[in-house]
């Protein structure tokens, strides 16, 4: 396997970067400079990387998910 197949395109800024340092969000793959942290329920963008903004929206997720089992 050569090099260049382990290299893919950032879908927000078109860099070409190897395949293990891209993020996948949603459908795409982003690179480091590219990729912002939101969280899972609201969206609203992130210091750090955690999956949730506020205790509220980790309660809300977990009341969707729930709901989406019954």
């Amino acid at each position: 396997m050569s090099e260049e197949e382990l290299l893919e395109f950032c879908d927000d800024c078109g860099k070409e970067i190897p395949i293990d340092e891209l993020t996948e969000k949603g459908l795409d793959f982003l690179c480091n400079d590219c990729f912002v942290p939101t969280c899972r329920e609201c969206d609203a963008p992130l210091e750090d990387k955690v999956d949730f903004c506020s205790y509220e929206c980790h309660k809300q997720y977990w009341a969707d998910i729930m709901e989406d089992d019954l």
